[in-house]
């Protein structure tokens, strides 16, 4: 397959990084790869004083070409410095973007740092380059479920403009999600650019493994229980502090409920379940990815939650991992949503809004072991035959033809 024009992936991080967005990229790029010559322009700061960059992506394909932005040492968790970090991360991508790419050459961009996308659109205008944007999070809408901007303001009515004129200059979408999709068909007025590719389970390295059944609790003296299993980014858009508040009311001597991860609320929740005095949640750090088959496996029932406003703003990629470990999933969100749809096609677990307490109470307080197999069952299928890498890499070879 020959291309005289070149492609590039814009991203703020990719491979050594371990975040799903990196993940995901370097899987594509890694596949694509295979036929064609591929660019990378990506940021530097997340692993560079970690690692040797130069010598990791050695480790990548010889037509994978990576140019990264210089890092700018500023402290993430101040505001001051964050917004700083923000500002110039997407001034930087985009400097390298017009310095680089070519009049008729492919740019795929992310949706992170978000700023970039009205920017490249701009550029792609004036310089006739083809853009497809690849859909992980949506902006400025994922800021109203979280309360950082009021959907009547003059501020997000502005940059929802913008954003909409950004997202309609774009030869292709590429979204996650039906939900996602449908929301983009509302957004453009037509559905001709949206293409669905979903994320994919990593089937080989992530399997079924009674084996290693909750090795990683050990210490939680959980062996005769049914453990609940919260991992990934404690944030704003989870839920979680409702589903604490109902744990909290939970009667079911038999369950106990574990929050793996990091996240802005994670604090707010330990406070939180010292204050009820709640004997049956535990928390725990982030694993590596590489661990994922270990701490995946070491759960009955896996909990993937969003407010039902997150309705098409991003879709919880850890789903399909849980699904390849061959686990149940308890989705807490919005039915219409993917995962939820998922969940209900494939009957691989359980499904509430977020706003049916009792029902998610009486859930709790009524489950039993009896149909977690059948479930986890169910998933790991789903896994193999909807999911599988090979399958969803296959959707992006087709979008070179």
């Amino acid at each position: 397959m020959e291309n005289k024009e070149k492609l590039w992936i814009v991203s703020e991080v990719f491979y050594p990084d371990e975040t799903a967005t990196s993940f995901y990229l370097t899987g594509i790029a890694k596949h694509i790869a295979q036929y064609q010559d591929i660019n990378i322009i990506c940021g530097s700061d997340t692993y560079e004083k970690k690692t040797n960059l130069i010598s990791r992506e050695k480790e990548l394909s010889n037509n994978i070409h990576v140019f990264r932005i210089k890092a700018l040492s500023l402290d993430k968790n101040k505001l001051v410095s964050r917004i700083l970090r923000f500002l110039y991360l997407t001034l930087a991508l985009a400097y390298q973007i017009i310095k680089r790419v070519k009049k008729g050459d492919d740019v795929w961009l992310v949706t992170n740092p978000a700023f970039l996308i009205p920017i490249v659109a701009l550029f792609s205008k004036f310089k006739k380059i083809k853009l497809t944007i690849l859909v992980h999070d949506v902006f400025p809408e994922n800021l109203i479920p979280i309360n950082l901007l009021n959907s009547q303001s003059l501020v997000y009515r502005a940059l929802k403009y913008i954003f909409k004129k950004a997202y309609v200059s774009a030869n292709r979408i590429i979204v996650c999600g039906r939900d996602m999709g449908l929301l983009f068909e509302q957004k453009l007025g037509t559905n001709e650019k949206i293409v669905l590719i979903e994320n994919w389970a990593d089937i080989d390295t992530v399997y079924p493994n009674l084996e290693n059944q909750q090795s990683i609790y050990e210490n939680l003296g959980l062996r005769n229980k049914i453990v609940f299993q919260y991992a990934g980014n404690i944030g704003r858009c989870q839920g979680l502090e409702e589903l604490l508040d109902i744990i909290a009311l939970c009667s079911n001597p038999n369950l106990h409920f574990v929050f793996i991860g990091e996240g802005a609320l994670k604090s707010t929740l330990i406070a939180k379940a010292k204050s009820y005095k709640i004997t049956n949640v535990s928390f725990m750090d982030s694993f590596h990815r590489s661990q994922q088959n270990i701490f995946l496996n070491s759960c009955d029932v896996a909990i993937v939650s969003l407010y039902d406003g997150m309705l098409g703003l991003g879709v919880p990629s850890k789903s399909y991992n849980i699904m390849a470990a061959g686990k149940p999933i308890l989705y807490i969100g919005n039915k219409n949503g993917e995962i939820g749809l998922v969940v209900e096609e494939n009957e691989i677990g359980w499904q509430f809004e977020s706003s049916q307490t009792d029902k998610i109470l009486d859930f709790f307080n009524h489950f039993d072991k009896f149909s977690i197999r059948e479930k986890g069952v169910n998933a790991r299928i789903s896994a193999e035959q909807r999911f599988a890498k090979n399958h969803i890499l296959s959707k992006y070879k087709k979008l070179l033809i």
